[in-house]
């Protein structure tokens, strides 16, 4: 039993007869008969009556007929989901990205993503370089938006754009009457550092020190930008920050300084090297790369 046989079938049980069978699958009324008599033999079953008013349907050919019927109706869903996907309904995207840009620029990406497909879900998550880069190469996410100096060859990578490094001083400092701060001003400076782990502008600000021969003293590190913004705030040091975070952070008692020598942070769109992206994760990044950056000193 095949597709075509299934097809003549469905349409000769629907019409009542060959002629109009063939009228509908614009086919000859031989090739119809034919079909139909191809069909029986296959299954070994009388489907019709043949009578002088026509063809009378069988009861096997009424069973046949509602299993074929749900079959159709199978097939008829089975391209409705197909064009869902199309429109990117029946997935759902994962994203993370650095906090910085998780606040306020991402929410911007994914709106504008979300008036081009407005049945897509999605799902926006905000984790630190190192734990997002870890989520992509385990495939927990599809895409990674945060900086990247790994060369792991289980992520791939593409750069976005550069963003600025300020300087952070709580009002009132003596660095706050510069326009600029310069890396021999944080002589003898108490200095807070963002951690280590993978990050840009720590690395930045470590060279410059060493190539400038600066002796600052450190005794706090911190994760996260925002959170060293308030540390300055309470006059506990000064620290550098991306120009991002610092204007998520105007609105506290802190001053901004531009900071010399140049400092920045690279963001990356990462996804897994291991599978090719969906249809949803590659609009997504077209998105990503349409839009305007954050203020990224490019």
């Amino acid at each position: 039993m095949n597709f075509r046989q299934t097809e003549v079938f469905k349409v000769i049980m629907e019409t009542g007869s060959i002629t109009q069978a063939a009228a509908r699958l614009y086919v000859s009324q031989p090739s119809i008969s034919k079909s139909l008599h191809a069909l029986e033999r296959d299954l070994r079953l009388r489907l019709f009556e043949r009578t002088g008013r026509g063809l009378v349907a069988t009861l096997e050919a009424h069973a046949l007929y509602a299993e074929v019927q749900r079959a159709y109706d199978s097939i008829e869903s089975l391209t409705r989901f197909a064009s869902g996907l199309t429109s990117m309904k029946h997935t759902r995207l994962i994203v993370s990205a650095i906090p910085a840009l998780a606040s306020d620029w991402i929410p911007a990406v994914t709106a504008s993503f979300m008036r081009d497909f407005p049945e897509a879900s999605l799902t926006i998550q905000s984790h630190d370089s190192s734990r997002t880069l870890q989520m992509v190469a385990e495939g927990r996410i599809d895409i990674g938006i945060a900086q990247s100096k790994t060369g792991e060859h289980s992520v791939l990578r593409r750069k976005l754009f550069d963003l600025a490094t300020v300087c952070v001083l709580p009002k009132g400092h003596r660095l706050c009457a510069r326009k600029r701060v310069k890396v021999a001003d944080l002589a003898g400076e108490a200095l807070i550092l963002l951690s280590s782990s993978g990050d840009e502008i720590r690395a930045g600000l470590d060279l410059a020190l060493r190539e400038h021969q600066v002796a600052a003293k450190s005794t706090l590190e911190i994760g996260l930008g925002l959170g060293l913004c308030a540390l300055v705030e309470n006059g506990l040091g000064i620290g550098l920050v991306d120009a991002e975070t610092a204007r998520l952070a105007k609105n506290r008692a802190i001053v901004f300084r531009p900071f010399s020598p140049t400092v920045t942070m690279p963001i990356y769109a990462m996804r897994s090297a291991g599978r090719a992206p969906s249809a949803i994760a590659s609009a997504f990044e077209d998105t990503l790369r349409r839009l305007s950056p954050p203020l990224s000193g490019q």
